[in-house]
């Protein structure tokens, strides 16, 4: 009977882990940005519509 090999699976988990975990990131990044592009959107909508 063979050895299971865990560190082979301990890095496919560490590389599906990181890939996940990267994601998540970037969509809380994107989350962020988005909502405070859109709060001063209509100060930046009125400088534009003044000048």
């Amino acid at each position: 009977m063979e050895e299971i090999d865990f560190s082979q699976w301990q890095n496919i988990l560490l590389g599906y882990a990181t890939t996940v975990g990267m994601k998540i990131l970037a969509a809380v990044a994107f989350w962020v940005i988005g909502r405070c592009f859109l709060g001063y959107w209509p100060l930046l909508f009125g400088l534009l519509a003044v000048g």
